[in-house]
């Protein structure tokens, strides 16, 4: 797509159609406009004439992902004053604007802020002038913002008591783990100290200029009484001494490394598994996110096989869904289970998911993906959802790819399918939380199958009396429990028991049962062979195969199971307290492929 500049009264424009400044609006029906300005700002036309009004939205690529720790939460803040300040202004009455006549909305994402308007079309150049005045003009101080920072710390409080909000922002936090917090756009409230007056309006100048800029209207509107004011009125937006595109230079999303589970309560009347993964972005790795379209629409075929398995099962609901963003992006399963088969149909759904490239990425179902991705977008080429899209995935220097997604989704070979398949959902680690209501979690006995349980179960200390090798006490088998869960969940996970005992310790045990356990496993018998002879055990190896024996006894493999000893001297009570225990090593077994290298190529070759 080309561009044009302004230099004078006269506007030439261009898009993939040939277009005339005097065309009616349905002439360039899903096929969006670009305008770039000579400040750099970006403006897309896209008129839906089955609509009564003008919808505006104001865009800056600012957001939690572009902060650091000294200004979380500012851009949700600059978003908040302003917003607060357009609210009053249309109720005022004082203006042709007024909140009878204009809806308006704004959010604080991840990666942008947007100001939208809605309005009829008599009034649209009221509302470019007024969103021109109104934001890029702005200055602050500090009572506004000490109040905004008090609006929001408030709002996050609010949201801590919300099961589904508990709910997304444990799983950003499983699924992006010490990154998650460039995606929590409200910001961290122990920060909020560093947020002032100065480092405000230094980044609101910094970032709220027209090369950082695009302002979309879309549905009912005259294509040139826009074009003519976007130039009158914008051209004059300060632009920034920075390239804006640098701002995309940022540290990649880290992958995640175990799956893990969690639960949270809520007053629903069926309980739902909401699974996760991360996948690739728009532009962190662009041709990953065209894989990542088309397995979603193989996903949403009804007739696909995990579907098919869901309905057996008397499954209310199976949602996916990919949302991408630039830098990142998930894929998630929504599973609404029957209860009395609720673990079951869990546990069923994420063994197909280990396979799914050998059992769904196949050339029928494929071509079927694709056919039905092409339908969802040309049905969504006609919606502002389009153009919504369109600037979401857009770094600012290049809006192609809503322009040539479609065409890249179709090229995708069968092979391409199964590589991708195999290493974001078969090799990539996953979270899931259950949102369950405390009737059900009991009822269904939920905490014996499906518990909060994450990679911290490799910080378990197992703990003893003295002499003592069972495990005793709710703490300890609450532990055991937790492990074999999670080692369940992880599959791809080899763990190692350390067993510990005190020299004042008894120096032998004796179980018929362990040493029977012993004999039945291959490695043992070869690397210990003199333990079947004398028949008996130091307390502390006893203590580790104990631990092992019970996690043999769940399901975890033998080849997935070792154990070490050792014996310590203690000095006083204390340390030999402390030398009484068992402790766990957890190491994968094969090789998770980095999202970094995904988005260096290798997730397609």
């Amino acid at each position: 797509m080309r561009y044009c500049s302004f230099t004078a009264p006269v506007l030439i424009l261009f898009s993939l159609l040939t277009f005339n400044l005097h065309a009616t609006p349905d002439s360039t029906l899903g096929t969006p406009l670009v305008i770039r300005l000579m400040n750099g700002m970006n403006g897309v036309m896209a008129p839906l004439p089955n609509t009564d009004k003008a919808e505006l939205t104001l865009y800056f690529k600012y957001g939690s992902v572009y902060e650091n720790d000294s200004v979380a939460g500012l851009s949700n803040i600059i978003k908040n004053i302003l917003s607060q300040r357009i609210q009053s202004a249309l109720a005022s009455g004082k203006l042709p604007l007024t909140t009878d006549n204009c809806t308006f909305t704004s959010q604080a994402n991840p990666e942008q802020t947007y100001y939208r308007f809605a309005c009829n079309e008599a009034l649209l150049k009221n509302c470019l002038v007024f969103i021109r005045d109104t934001i890029f003009n702005a200055k602050f101080n500090q009572q506004e913002i000490d109040s905004a920072l008090a609006h929001v710390a408030e709002e996050i409080k609010r949201d801590a008591l919300i099961p589904r909000k508990q709910l997304e922002t444990k799983i950003l936090k499983e699924v992006f783990r010490q990154d998650y917090q460039k995606l929590m756009p409200l910001g961290i409230p122990s920060k909020f100290q560093f947020i002032n007056l100065s480092s405000l309006q230094r980044n609101f100048e910094k970032y709220y200029v027209g090369n950082n800029a695009i302002l979309t209207v879309t549905g009912k509107f005259s294509a040139s009484t826009f074009t003519s004011i976007f130039y009158s009125e914008f051209n004059t937006i300060p632009y920034a001494e920075f390239d804006p595109e640098t701002i995309t230079k940022i540290i990649d999303f880290r992958p995640m490394i175990y799956n893990n589970t969690f639960v949270v309560e809520d007053s629903v009347e069926y309980p739902e598994f909401h699974i996760y993964w991360q996948f690739p972005g728009t532009y962190s790795y662009q041709q990953g996110s065209h894989f990542a379209h088309l397995f979603n629409a193989i996903m949403n075929d009804g007739n696909n096989y995990l579907r098919v398995i869901a309905t057996k099962m008397n499954c209310r609901k199976f949602e996916t869904r990919y949302e991408p963003s630039s830098f990142s992006g998930v894929f998630s399963i929504i599973l609404q289970p029957d209860k009395n088969r609720l673990i079951e149909t869990y546990e069923r759904m994420i063994q197909e998911v280990s396979r799914l490239n050998n059992t769904l990425m196949n050339e029928s179902m494929v071509n079927a993906g694709k056919l039905l991705y092409k339908r969802k977008f040309e049905e969504e080429k006609l919606t502002k959802e389009f153009t919504e899209n369109m600037v979401k995935s857009w770094p600012y220097k290049e809006e192609s790819y809503m322009l040539t997604v479609l065409d890249s989704v179709l090229d995708i070979k069968e092979k391409e399918m199964r590589r991708f398949t195999g290493e974001y959902m078969v090799e990539n680690a996953h979270v899931t939380g259950l949102l369950i209501s405390n009737a059900d979690r009991v009822a269904l006995n939920v905490d014996s199958l499906f518990t909060d349980v994450d990679e911290q179960v490799g910080k378990y200390v197992f703990t003893y009396r003295n002499n003592v090798t069972d495990l005793e006490g709710a703490d300890n088998l609450k532990q055991l429990r937790n492990l074999s869960q999670w080692l369940r969940r992880n599959a791809d996970v080899v763990v190692r028991i350390n067993g510990y005992a005190d020299r004042n310790e008894y120096n032998k045990t004796y179980s018929d049962t362990i040493i029977d356990f012993m004999d039945s496993i291959p490695t043992f018998r070869k690397v210990l062979p003199d333990i079947f002879k004398k028949g008996y055990l130091r307390p502390e190896m006893m203590r580790a195969m104990k631990i092992i024996k019970s996690l043999y006894d769940y399901g975890i493999s033998a080849d997935r199971l070792s154990g070490t000893s050792m014996v310590a001297s203690s000095t006083n009570r204390k340390e030999e307290e402390n030398n009484r225990k068992c402790t766990v090593n957890l190491t994968k077994m094969r090789k998770i492929i980095s999202v970094k290298e995904y988005h260096h190529g290798t997730g397609t070759k």
